[in-house]
């Protein structure tokens, strides 16, 4: 009897994703990805549908090689839960995201960082490889809009932010990437306040503004938290 199970290979642009099988006293072989479908059935149907159109697409980075198919990290990122767990990937991460700020936003020395804590705020030993988080031994997908964030703020902290125009720059993109709501609390509020984020399945904001920094409270519909705390250093 046969297992057949999905694989993916990592590197810096994306994954080598490949469907494997396995037969008794057989290596391992990839099967071509003309049969995917037929192969998996139900089993990850969504996943392998949203995949081969990608592969498909001429303006998509996912593209036919190595007996599998090569997928990019943003593209990954982009999966939704069920199309990722079927096509053999890692769940998405389970804690929040802190992201701290310093100083003013018109300043030039403004910073902007973000840390992986627990439930209980304890700062965890974490690796990222593109869409991939190693968590103290364990293995995550970073999803959107987690993936967009943590992207931006790290492009944020290696790029020399003293120029103001720069600054701005990469500061709006960050900000786009923000919740509707929030963006526009941010765009007339010069302090870009502390906050964390852990992914959500679905979830709205309850906005107000506390003087020259704004807060809000999450309504959530979904599995996971997200939690944004406006606070001033």
């Amino acid at each position: 009897m046969a297992r057949v199970f999905f694989n993916h290979e990592r590197n810096t642009d994306g994954i080598i994703l490949r469907l494997m099988e396995k037969r008794w006293h057989s290596p391992a072989a990839p099967i071509p990805v003309a049969a995917w479908a037929d192969r998996m059935a139900d089993q990850a149907f969504s996943g392998i549908s949203r995949i081969l159109a990608l592969a498909d697409d001429i303006d998509s980075a996912v593209e036919h090689k190595e007996d599998g198919l090569f997928v990019d990290h943003k593209t990954v990122a982009s999966l939704s839960e069920p199309q990722a767990l079927g096509l053999g990937m890692p769940p998405s991460v389970r804690f929040a995201l802190q992201v701290n700020t310093k100083n003013l936003i018109t300043d030039h020395d403004f910073g902007i960082s973000g840390r992986w804590v627990d439930e209980a705020n304890r700062s965890l030993r974490v690796e990222r490889e593109g869409a991939f988080l190693f968590v103290e031994g364990s293995e995550y997908r970073l999803p959107e809009p987690l993936f967009g964030l943590v992207s931006a703020i790290d492009a944020f902290a290696s790029d020399d932010t003293s120029n103001n125009d720069v600054r701005m720059e990469r500061l709006a993109h960050l900000q786009s990437l923000l919740p509707q709501e929030a963006q526009k609390q941010l765009s007339i509020d010069k302090y870009f306040s502390n906050f964390r984020v852990m992914h959500a399945s679905a979830f709205s904001l309850n906005l107000r503004i506390e003087g020259r920094s704004f807060d809000f409270d999450p309504v959530l519909f979904g599995r996971r938290v997200i939690e944004q705390h406006g606070t001033n250093e």
